[in-house]
């Protein structure tokens, strides 16, 4: 669910009014200008799937169930 949720929010990072410059509802939905909050969604994405690729490979998820 976190690199989901990730996925959908670069992708709402993406400077879109620079693309759609004729229609003005896109400036009001699509807040982000610039493309610096899109590249780091896209570093924090592969932050999370490289981690989560890791403790997969290193059984990390063991230590964590309580019983």
């Amino acid at each position: 669910m976190l690199i989901g949720a990730n996925v959908v929010s670069t992708l709402y990072c993406i400077p879109w009014s620079q693309f759609f410059t004729k229609h003005d509802w896109v400036k009001k939905v699509f807040l982000i200008d610039g493309w610096s909050w899109f590249a780091v969604m896209v570093l924090t994405t592969c932050w999370y799937w490289i981690s989560l690729k890791w403790i997969d490979t290193n059984s990390g998820w063991a230590g964590s169930v309580h019983k």
